[in-house]
């Protein structure tokens, strides 16, 4: 089972290295490897809502195009609010993301 982890790619010398160190810690591996998937789907969580959020940013641009080209100036103006509300949402999401990166990577 362990080689096929190999064979598919899901493994490499990384984690080979991480078993050599399991001469002090018999379940070393498996620690390091638990702790990355709680930080990784933490990760996982914060870009999939900064990449709605990006969505929403995009959708809401789109809009305002769409409005312009019909002359609707009347709903501008919320139109405009909306766009602004995403566009803070997502810079708090990637800013969160960014230091969650930042963290792992220290």
């Amino acid at each position: 089972m362990r080689q096929c982890f190999f064979d598919e790619g899901m493994l490499n010398e990384h984690y080979v290295q991480l078993e050599e160190l399991e001469l002090d810690n018999p379940h070393f591996a498996e620690e390091v490897m638990n702790m990355f998937f709680r930080d990784s789907t933490k990760l996982i969580a914060t870009l999939e809502r900064a990449l709605v959020g990006a969505a929403k940013v995009w959708s809401k641009v789109n809009t305002l195009r769409e409005i312009l080209k019909t002359g609707d100036i009347g709903s501008f103006g919320d139109h405009f609010a909306q766009l602004k509300t995403e566009h803070e949402r997502l810079q708090v999401h990637l800013g969160t993301y960014f230091q969650m990166l930042r963290q792992v990577d220290s």
